[in-house]
């Protein structure tokens, strides 16, 4: 009997432990603004070490912008525009940040130089959506992606 409660307290522990680690991990405690702030700061360090898969880790599967590119498309241009360029540096200014349950608009001033030239420095305007991810591959939990954005001028900031 006493060998049946400590596999029971056993499982019962683990189950616990479980729970307090899903919670702990699986959820940001930061507001959501502050995430949203977090990924631009996190995009606009890998855009200057040239990474374009953690740039496009901030870009939802679902983005569009006015220019009719998809995240497969913004990818390519990424690539191209980090090959073509040294010594890349990104300013974000802090954003606006508008939340509103899963959803946000966020509003900055983006400076992007290359080889000592600005190339793009204008007002960026993003839609963000709050989906669904995973953790260390098996936890779930959200995170905030781009959907689309507005910006006047391209790359080189016409």
């Amino acid at each position: 009997m006493q060998t049946k409660s400590k596999i029971i307290l056993i499982a019962i522990a683990v189950i616990l432990v479980a729970f307090i680690a899903r919670s702990f991990l699986g959820k940001n405690r930061e507001p959501d603004s502050t995430q949203i702030q977090d990924q631009l700061q996190a995009a606009a360090v890998a855009a200057e070490n040239k990474d374009a898969p953690d740039v496009m880790s901030v870009i939802s599967d679902n983005y569009t912008d006015g220019a009719d590119n998809n995240p497969e498309r913004l990818n390519l241009m990424l690539r191209r525009g980090m090959s073509d360029v040294s010594n890349l540096s990104v300013v974000i200014a802090p954003a606006t940040i508008t939340v509103n349950g899963y959803s946000a608009h966020s509003s900055s001033y983006v400076t992007i130089k290359g080889d000592g030239q600005v190339l793009y420095s204008q007002l960026l305007e993003l839609d963000w959506q709050k989906e669904s991810t995973r953790r260390y591959f098996i936890i779930p939990a959200e995170a905030w992606r781009i959907v689309h954005s507005s910006y006047s001028g391209g790359l080189e900031g016409n």
